[in-house]
């Protein structure tokens, strides 16, 4: 019954699927633990460990799981950045770029964009950067009403695209500190 809605969760990318790994994990260190180092339970439970430990590293990522800042309501504090995307229709919209780690994004829109297509992000919040594309690599809609979240990688191509990628995620990273410090007012 457990593995069943283990599977589930993850089948479906539900985030329940971090607490039922933090239950596994820690089920799998007391059995190990406390179980005879000699026995192979021991070591199939240790190894049963590590993929989990590697499977959670890999699904640690804003193409599966974006972090969402649900809890803030002020746009002022939220950890977002506006962006200008260039459709493939050649439609040029406004969407946020909400959650950045490991050369991928959450990009949030209002349009549909199919699962495959490439993006390009022209602008970011005034910032005069190179443009970077966006492979989109998943789709969801968390809410009715609300933008859709597409998973996607960024396509990086020469050092200098890589260097324009690592300065922005640093204005991204500092974007996320002082909107904190603003909101609990450290100056």
């Amino acid at each position: 019954w457990f593995y069943h809605l283990y599977y589930q969760t993850l089948k479906e990318l539900y985030y329940t699927y971090w607490s039922f790994s933090l239950f596994m994990i820690a089920y799998f260190l007391f059995t190990v633990i406390s179980g005879d180092l000699s026995s192979s339970v021991f070591y199939l439970r240790f190894i049963g460990l590590l993929f989990l430990a590697a499977q959670m590293w890999i699904l640690y990522n804003p193409i599966y799981y974006p972090i969402v800042s649900w809890w803030e309501y002020d746009f002022r504090y939220r950890d977002d950045v506006k962006v200008m995307v260039k459709l493939p229709n050649e439609k040029e919209v406004e969407g946020r770029l909400t959650d950045i780690r490991k050369e991928a994004a959450c990009l949030c829109l209002f349009d549909d964009v199919r699962v495959g297509e490439e993006v390009l992000i022209t602008s970011i919040d005034g910032l005069s950067l190179r443009k970077f594309r966006l492979k989109i690599m998943s789709k969801r809609q968390t809410l009715f009403g609300r933008p859709l979240d597409y998973g996607g990688k960024f396509l990086l191509g020469d050092s200098d695209e890589r260097k324009d990628f690592n300065q922005f995620y640093d204005f991204w990273k500092n974007d996320r500190k002082d909107k904190m410090r603003l909101k609990f007012g450290a100056q």
